[in-house]
């Protein structure tokens, strides 16, 4: 595994082969414009964990939430 950051005016000539890489290598690509980071390219895996990282992220925040509104009352 990898981590690479790249142009957005070049990860669009190479996009097929970026996709590669974090298909194949799993690599982490970062894309930048202007020289600012504003994507990531990451393999599938990676982002379905990070979905439920923040999926149950949000149920704490709800259920905090609704215990302080029945705390309160």
């Amino acid at each position: 595994q990898m981590e690479k950051t790249i142009a957005a005016f070049e990860a669009r000539r190479q996009f097929g082969q970026l996709l590669q890489a974090v298909e194949g290598r799993k690599d982490r690509i970062i894309v930048e414009r202007h020289g600012q980071a504003v994507a990531v390219i990451v393999p599938m895996e990676v982002y379905e964990q990070w979905r439920g990282q923040w999926e149950r992220a949000f149920d704490l925040i709800e259920l905090a939430a609704s215990r302080a509104a029945v705390d309160e009352d």
